[in-house]
C-alpha cells in the first residue's frame, strides 16, 4: 500500500475553488468494491489553473478551475510505484478473433412519401 504522505510532497500546495471541487466530488464512486475511485485527481493545466478529475466507473467529470493555484514541484504529479512493483514490458498486441454468429437486424430504407 502506498504511504499517503508520499502522494503530496510537503513543498506542494494546491488551492482550488470549493464550488469546482464539490462539482467533481459528485462523480466519485461510493461503492466499497471501487475503493480506487473514491477521490478527485488534481493536476496542473498547461494554460494555468488545474484539472479536477473524478469518475465512478460509469460517468466522469473533468473540470478546469482556471483560478486555482498549483504551487511547488509540478514535475511529478503521480505517486511512485512500490519497490516490489514489476515493470510492464511492451509486447505484441493480443490476437483478436472475429465475433462469429452475431446477428444484426437488416437495414431497410424508409418509404418515400
Amino acid at each position: 500500500m502506498t504511504n499517503p504522505n508520499n502522494l503530496i510532497p510537503g513543498n506542494r500546495r494546491i488551492t482550488v475553488s470549493a464550488k469546482h471541487f464539490y462539482a467533481a466530488w459528485q462523480f466519485v464512486s461510493t461503492e466499497k468494491t471501487r475503493y480506487y475511485l473514491n477521490g478527485v485527481y488534481i493536476e496542473p493545466h498547461k494554460d494555468g489553473g488545474v484539472l479536477l478529475i473524478a469518475t465512478d466507473g460509469h460517468s466522469m467529470a473533468v473540470i478546469r478551475d482556471a483560478t486555482a493555484r498549483f504551487e511547488g514541484d509540478k514535475a511529478e504529479t503521480k505517486p511512485k510505484p512500490a519497490n516490489d512493483a514489476k515493470p510492464v514490458t511492451a509486447g505484441p498486441p493480443p490476437k483478436c478473433r472475429p465475433v462469429v454468429g452475431l446477428k444484426t437486424a437488416p437495414v431497410t430504407k424508409p418509404n418515400a412519401a
